[in-house]
């Protein structure tokens, strides 16, 4: 049907505006990080595989799924330095048919274990673009 005051359809008036909103929505998540996340390899975890780690959180792919708002101690280490650390879910989604993207935060890190995961995630190799 035809908007009377735009001359356009319904479908492509909700279209724009569900651009519109997505772009926003990125846009606000990515202001709302404080802190800098490195993409990495060569850093490992016994929940999964690290995509990316800063002093606050991490992104893992694991076979499991994790709830939100679930709790765990994960273990991060990149063959010299080795943390354990509680971590809680923010986000998870099927990346695959066995697989799962998410989203862990850190809640309240010490001083030293920020510093642990600043240097976790800087001795690990970055991930080269494209993969």
């Amino acid at each position: 049907m035809l908007n009377p005051f735009t001359g356009s359809s319904d479908n492509e008036d909700m279209s724009g505006t569900v651009s519109f909103l997505k772009s926003t929505l990125a846009k606000t998540r990515r202001e709302r990080r404080e802190h800098e996340r490195a993409l990495v390899r060569g850093v490992s975890c016994d929940r999964g595989r690290v995509v990316d780690l800063s002093s606050r959180g991490m992104r893992v792919t694991s076979a499991r799924r994790w709830r939100e708002g679930q709790r765990r101690v994960v273990s991060i280490s990149n063959g010299t330095i080795r943390l354990s650390i509680e971590a809680r879910c923010v986000w998870c989604r099927q990346d695959g048919m066995f697989s799962h993207a998410i989203g862990l935060a850190f809640d309240d890190p010490t001083p030293a274990q920020e510093s642990m995961l600043a240097d976790i995630a800087a001795t690990g190799e970055p991930e080269p673009e494209g993969e």
